[in-house]
């Protein structure tokens, strides 16, 4: 199972999200919650307006786990959206075949 949720950067036509204070908020809210991820730039469009943003993807396996990153990343994401004056984080879960090699 894959999540993968998308942050705008936009704060409301005022300020922008910094990386600075991304990874702030990375170490803050998410490092504890959520032990491996990977974090991408992104740019798309929300509400007709274009955005930078960040994209974090979890990787998952089991319905046990795919349930606590599922609770996990809502909490994150109600944060940021505090943290940031953001209208909304969305967040996906998608299905998929993966598998992990370890040395």
């Amino acid at each position: 199972m894959v999540f993968k949720a998308y942050f705008g950067r936009d704060i409301k036509g005022i300020a922008t999200v910094t990386r600075k204070a991304f990874d702030f908020f990375l170490r803050k809210e998410v490092d504890s919650k959520i032990k491996a991820y990977n974090v991408t730039d992104s740019i798309g469009t929300w509400d007709g307006t274009k955005e930078e943003g960040f994209v974090l993807e979890v990787l998952v396996k089991g319905f046990n786990a795919s349930h606590l990153i599922g609770h996990q990343l809502t909490r994150i994401a109600n944060l940021y959206c505090q943290a940031f004056n953001q209208d909304a984080v969305l967040i996906t879960k998608q299905e998929i075949d993966a598998v992990f090699i370890t040395g």
